[in-house]
């Protein structure tokens, strides 16, 4: 059965406010204006006022939820309009989206929930426009200390040492385990999905940084991790980096 499991007891709220047929966004306090709430260099000027109403972060987890669904959450949430591209208006209708995110800003949960299906967004007349996957450019991209700032607090979030002891377990609840003592938003790349489900995981560690102990996790499933827009992106290992270089002739 497909479900959402709402995490967060405000987004709860809102969720069963919209299903319901309301419109109501609780009221947000006074934020002060970030580089993210600037439109891009020839972007439409209104994208401004959408880009400061996706900066409010939230907590969710969508499980087989129907991407619409997703987007009609967010959508609700940030109070913004939203269209779609004719050209994937029948495919979006279709895809479905598995995704656990903690405390992220809606902007960023929108990029996560559309890459997970292969799409993408752009802001036009005021609204959110979803369409296919375009090379854009991002007005106001994050500083290199920025960015840096938000790598670092991932890494501080992956030095804590644990120890546990797989046998035989689902590659998908070992991530979990781990999900749940770091806090961090860890996403897995969809075309490992069916991978992450079934890979059995026997691996048994002792007083160990969960950042290497998740590194053993994924090599055992032949996968690897990436920072990737302030989370923990699960993807495939590239077989080409694995091959062995020729060595030099002299």
């Amino acid at each position: 059965m497909k479900r959402i499991a709402l995490l967060a007891v405000c987004v709860a709220w809102a969720w069963t406010s919209t299903m319901a047929g309301e419109s109501t966004v609780p009221a947000e306090g006074k934020k002060a204006e970030s580089a993210a709430a600037k439109a891009a260099p020839g972007e439409d000027p209104t994208a401004a006022e959408v880009r400061k109403k996706l900066e409010r972060k939230v907590t969710f987890e969508f499980v087989d939820t129907p991407l619409e669904e997703g987007i009609n959450f967010i959508r609700s949430l940030a109070d913004v309009k939203v269209v779609y591209d004719p050209q994937i208006a029948e495919a979006a209708k279709k895809a479905t989206v598995n995704l656990r995110v903690t405390d992220m800003t809606m902007e960023l949960a929108l990029q996560w929930i559309l890459k997970l299906a292969d799409l993408d967004y752009k802001i036009s007349d005021g609204a959110i426009v979803i369409c296919m996957p375009y090379e854009r450019a991002v007005a106001a991209a994050p500083a290199a200390a920025e960015e840096d700032a938000w790598k670092q607090e991932i890494k501080k979030k992956l030095v804590r040492k644990v120890s546990f002891e797989f046998v035989d377990t689902p590659l998908g609840e070992a991530i979990q385990f781990l999900n749940s003592l770091t806090k961090a938003n860890i996403i897995i790349d969809p075309k490992v999905a069916d991978k992450s489900s079934k890979t059995p995981i026997t691996l048994r560690v002792q007083d160990m940084e969960m950042e290497l102990a998740l590194k053993w996790i994924l090599r055992l499933a032949e996968l690897k991790y990436e920072l990737r827009n302030q989370a923990v992106f699960i993807t495939a290992e590239n077989k080409e980096d694995q091959k062995p270089q020729p060595e030099a002739k002299p």
